[in-house]
């Protein structure tokens, strides 16, 4: 009995061993998703000579949110589906980059392009507001609260940032007449411009009498703030239910 309840106890020690390590990984990746996103918006300049700098940081961040969730997520279910959108997501995104940049990118139609920017977007908030969704679910599991936690919150707050820049690129492309002088190509524009309406500065990209301008700008502002509110009210609310009464 005594030899039983030591084989336990050793096995409870390595357990709460492989969850700490594990809890160490999962904030390590907060703080690398977050170092990402940030690299993401110092290269956006570099952009506008390099046009394909902003289609490959979609896919690092598409595949570093898939390596998250296959490795680190403490969520088990719903994985698939993150797995099917994602790699949909994946396939169109490669296609969008041979349609953009591939030699015979000037023979497609553009109501094609306009399809295909229509459906990129499509599987872009799909995928991405799971992964926002599921983010947010396990940052609230955490069960400390550390640097890296936060750092985790400040990288989905970023991320809303970088999906509106998708939209604004999308609405670019089915209503022009939305934005004024804008450089070419103007994704740089565009993706700094949703930055910005994400911390409620306001961009001169948008013509502020056109209301599809106003929809997006209203869109990603309200996005952000509820993204905020909501993960504050959550993280209070599971505070509230520890405190003993």
């Amino acid at each position: 009995m005594a030899r039983w309840q030591y084989s336990a106890s050793v096995m409870g020690m390595h357990q709460q061993r492989w969850d700490i390590a594990r809890i160490r990984r999962r904030h390590k990746a907060y703080r690398n998703l977050l170092l990402l996103e940030l690299l993401m918006v110092w290269l956006i300049p570099f952009s506008q000579r390099f046009p394909l700098i902003i289609d490959l940081s979609a896919i690092a961040l598409e595949l570093f949110f898939l390596n998250l969730v296959v490795h680190l997520s403490v969520l088990r279910s719903g994985r698939r589906l993150v797995y099917a959108l994602g790699g949909c997501s994946l396939l169109v995104e490669l296609l969008w980059i041979v349609s953009r940049h591939g030699g015979a990118a000037a023979a497609m139609p553009v109501p094609w392009i306009g399809s295909l920017a229509l459906l990129r977007f499509v599987l872009f908030v799909l995928f991405f507001g799971l992964v926002m969704v599921r983010l947010v679910r396990s940052l609230i599991r955490e069960p400390f609260v550390t640097t890296s936690v936060l750092m985790g919150a400040a990288a989905g707050y970023v991320l809303i940032g970088l999906l509106g820049g998708v939209l604004l690129n999308t609405l670019y492309l089915l209503h022009p007449v939305a934005f004024g002088g804008l450089p070419s190509p103007p994704d740089a524009t565009l993706t700094m411009a949703s930055l910005e309406l994400l911390t409620t500065v306001g961009s001169g990209a948008l013509v502020s009498s056109n209301l599809a301008a106003q929809a997006a700008a209203f869109t990603i502002t309200l996005t952000g703030q509820m993204y905020v509110a909501i993960l504050i009210a959550l993280v209070l609310g599971r505070f509230h239910r520890r405190v003993p009464h």
